[in-house]
């Protein structure tokens, strides 16, 4: 016997665990040196047969000498007749030698050794996996799915086993075997369409339960939300002063929900205009000390275009920031996970991806260059993962074009401008009316020695005088503001309007050195910011809910295939050029007859793969409609049935259809036209 150096690695494996367990007293079962006669055979088919209907408990009360034996055998019937296995014979033997390498099933990789052992296996074609093909899943119907016909299907599987059994004995008792291969043929056929219609159904089944799902989870948050801002609106109602009373700060904050303004960007949006309003306030009172009129516009001050660009400089998002606020919170509980993470999620689903579905932003993909020193190592999804990285960082840049740019966004951001503009310059219309009734005689007066002094000195500013002068003027322009202030506060509080409710209470607090009442203020002045700042992002998710559920149920809509394609050029044939094309169609048809000349492909017209014959006659389509598409096909379907159906001698001519019984069957004609599109006109 010739030894090779694997076969003797082996064997002395095998001696070494067979000495092992000797020395520690197990005994486990054997599946090599077994005897191979007719004793061995016989007892292995009777423990075979009693393994068919043993239990759980039985099968544990087996020696291992009597495991080991079953296993023997039923290895050499699997490789010998599989059909003749039972299935609780197989899961006895798959179960109880998944320990063993040698006997593990599933090192065995060859589809048609897997299939000889009747395992499962997968049929690769080209890689692309057996699976239910796009036609049945075309045809696939969520109400035509019933779970009972999983258990006809079994019982039919197990018939077309039984038959293979027969087809298998059979053949080995050479018997005729061509009923049974007629039957097994015309079975799996049968089998196979049913099984592939089955799948169709409750894909297209589990698609309507998911979406049911989404609906129904939907309108939960819907209501959670809807629970949650009424709780907030009647905590704002019911403490003091209620922001939302005056319906022109309603629609005013309605406008900045709808406009879509990021949370963590309204404090420095907020804080920049105030700057620029003060230094309007106080460019309005030094008109008014000099020349005695109020502040106005002139084309040199800041246009649209610029306020716009200033505008998107300021927006951004830090998903930080987001991450503190009660209602993000609350839905990242919901969804237990992290709020940074829930709002990072928010933001990429609102502003990043609907980013990158625009036309513009694909323009700007396409031509970015591209590196290809590493394209080989890295993969695609890397890639992907890279991009969607790269477009979160370069966010502001990715989102904000030039003034020239005629984007979605840019239009977005200068309705944004535009609506601050609005704003600003009613605040500022309204605050120059106020120091109407401000007496600023005095102060004007001492404005007038200051200007003269300065161009007495040559207003030049190196010299300190002249900035001296120009403070003191700043000093009387400041002071205007404070009276100003102070006379419309003193008139507010004797009003008794409650917008400054909470600054006078902490004012209070504070001169009456109460420590806890000066907390209880603050705190109730913080509460009251973030309910509104919860209040405001509440009303966003809102509308995410509602265009979800929307999107969701409009599901059935948006899996409809769509309208009957129809050729863009051929939209409208004249006259003319229907009398061109069928000159040009008889020309080619005779140079083609001619067989002393060379011919040249003719000139077709394809229409997704298909030859359209060129048209004969004008063509006018009044848009592309489902009632156009339908008299068109209407059209081509009588013309296409009169060609085959010629009127007869005594029909003079009129076809109206009551004496032909197909018309109703087959209103179109396409069955009777063998030749298809190319015999239509």
């Amino acid at each position: 016997m010739q030894w090779t150096r694997l076969s003797l690695r082996r064997r002395a494996r095998e001696v070494t665990e067979s000495a092992a367990s000797a020395f520690q007293g197990e005994q486990t079962p054997r599946f090599d040196g077994l005897p191979r006669n007719s004793i061995f055979e016989g007892r292995g088919k009777e423990l075979a047969e009693k393994v068919k209907h043993m239990s759980d408990a039985e099968w544990e009360k087996l020696s291992g000498d009597e495991k080991s034996v079953f296993l023997r055998y039923t290895r050499d019937s699997l490789r010998s007749s599989p059909a003749e296995v039972s299935e609780q014979q197989r899961r006895r033997y798959y179960e109880t030698t998944q320990h063993r390498v040698r006997f593990n099933p599933n090192l065995i990789t060859n589809p048609y050794q897997r299939m000889k052992c009747s395992l499962p296996f997968t049929m690769d074609t080209h890689g692309r996996k057996i699976t239910v093909s796009e036609a049945m899943m075309e045809h696939g119907d969520d109400t035509r799915f019933e779970p009972q016909n999983a258990k006809t299907i079994e019982y039919a599987q197990i018939h077309f086993k039984q038959v293979f059994k027969d087809y298998i004995s059979k053949r080995r008792a050479g018997l005729s075997t061509e009923a049974e291969r007629r039957q097994i043929a015309s079975m799996g056929q049968s089998l196979h369409h049913v099984v592939q219609s089955h799948l169709a159904n409750m894909y297209k089944y589990a698609d309507c339960k998911l979406h049911q799902v989404v609906k129904e989870r939907a309108s939960k948050r819907f209501e959670a939300l809807k629970a949650t801002k009424e709780c907030i609106e009647h905590f704002l109602k019911t403490d003091g002063d209620d922001v939302h009373k005056s319906p022109r700060r309603r629609r005013a904050s309605e406008r900045k929900i709808t406009s879509g303004i990021d949370v963590s960007a309204q404090k420095t949006i907020v804080e920049k205009l105030r700057e620029q309003e003060d230094f309007l306030e106080r460019l309005e009172v030094l008109n008014r000390l000099t020349s005695n009129k109020s502040f106005t516009h002139t084309e040199k001050d800041e246009q649209l275009e610029e306020y716009t660009d200033r505008l998107s400089s300021l927006l951004s998002l830090d998903s930080q920031q987001m991450g503190k606020i009660d209602a993000v919170q609350y839905f990242a509980r919901l969804e237990s996970c992290e709020p940074v993470d829930w709002a990072q999620r928010w933001y990429e689903k609102n502003l990043l991806y609907p980013l990158e579905a625009l036309p513009e932003y694909q323009k700007l993909k396409s031509v970015i260059p591209r590196d290809t020193s590493n394209e080989e190592v890295t993969s695609e999804t890397s890639q992907v993962a890279k991009k969607r990285i790269d477009a979160v960082v370069n966010f502001k840049k990715l989102l904000f074009s030039g003034a020239d740019s005629d984007s979605l966004q840019r239009q977005r951001m200068k309705h944004l401008a535009f609506s601050f503009m609005q704003s600003q310059i009613n605040r500022m219309r309204a605050k120059a009316m106020k120091y109407t009734d401000i007496d600023m005689d005095t102060e004007r007066e001492a404005v007038a020695r200051h200007l003269s002094a300065i161009e007495a000195l040559g207003g030049d500013f190196a010299n300190e005088e002249v900035v001296g002068h120009h403070k003191k003027i700043q000093e009387y322009v400041t002071q205007v503001m404070h009276r100003c202030r102070h006379k419309y506060t003193e008139e507010r509080s004797t009003a008794g309007g409650g917008s400054d409710e909470a600054r006078d209470a902490i004012a209070l607090a504070v001169q009456k050195k109460d420590p806890v009442a000066l907390k209880a203020e603050v705190d109730k002045l913080r509460l009251r910011k973030r309910a509104e700042t919860t209040l405001r992002l509440i009303r966003v998710l809102e509308e995410d809910v509602k265009d979800d559920y929307k999107w969701h149920s409009l599901f059935d809509e948006a899996q409809r295939p769509p309208k009957l394609p129809l050729p863009e050029p051929f939209m409208y044939v004249s006259a003319s050029s229907a009398r061109e094309l069928d000159d040009i169609g008889q020309a080619d048809e005779s140079l083609r007859k001619n067989p002393f000349e060379k011919h040249k492909a003719s000139w077709k017209v394809t229409l997704f793969g298909t030859n359209v014959a060129l048209p004969t006659r004008p063509i006018l389509f009044w848009g592309t409609g489902v009632h156009t598409v339908q008299q068109a096909l209407a059209h081509a379907a009588d013309i296409a049935r009169r060609k085959h159906n010629p009127p007869s001698a005594h029909s003079d001519g009129s076809d109206d259809g009551d004496g032909d019984p197909g018309d109703e069957e087959n209103p179109w004609g396409w069955r009777e036209n063998p030749r298809g599109i190319d015999a239509l006109p």
